[in-house]
């Protein structure tokens, strides 16, 4: 058995180089657009803080079935949802579609003016999220990332296999080994 073990490493070993040097530049990029895209509230605060901000006069607050049919009138695309505001200062936010398709409108409802639109479509944390879920390729890149993931996978049975401590059984995975040589992470016996 251990002769089989010696002509298998070597083989184990040239293709959990040859898997590491093809995935890691995707896993590169995907790290650092899902790193990007764990900031995307705090990104997109301020453009929405902005359109959300009213001029609170004394004047007469639109009734929300006012503010739907001023909305179905005014815009272009078919209303959805309308998010409540949470205070009389703010504007009241209508959506229409989901996901990437989705647009979102903010209504002033003390002077009935859209103070503006966001469409997701064109933000740039979608295309950051595109980056991340398909490499800005479509469906080819989608299925690139997939096959990428089914790769780390195979990189982390490997790299086990490799790492794996030999001839003191599990116990030596625990154990530091400060006595061994600096190439021990290169080395089949431990």
């Amino acid at each position: 058995m251990r002769k089989r073990n010696q002509h298998i490493y070597p083989w184990i070993f040239k293709w959990h180089v040859i898997g590491g040097i093809v995935s890691a530049p995707i896993v590169v990029i995907l790290a650092i657009s899902g790193l990007i895209y764990l900031f995307k509230e705090g990104y997109e605060a301020p453009e929405r803080r902005q359109l959300m901000q009213v001029d609170q006069t004394w004047r007469p607050k639109m009734s929300y079935q006012q503010q739907w049919e001023f909305v179905q009138e005014k815009w272009s695309r078919n209303t959805t949802a309308m998010a409540i505001p949470q205070g009389t200062d703010k504007a009241t936010e209508f959506s229409s579609g989901i996901f990437s398709d989705k647009s979102l409108i903010f209504l002033d409802p003390y002077s009935k003016r859209i103070n503006g639109t966001i469409n997701i479509s064109e933000s740039d944390m979608n295309r950051v999220r595109k980056l991340h879920g398909e490499l800005l390729l479509g469906g080819f890149g989608t299925k690139l990332v997939e096959l990428v993931a089914c790769w780390m996978v195979v990189l982390i049975i490997t790299g086990l296999f490799l790492f794996w401590p030999r001839a003191r059984g599990w116990r030596a995975i625990f154990m530091l080994r400060i006595r061994q040589s600096k190439r021990i992470f290169f080395s089949r016996s431990a």
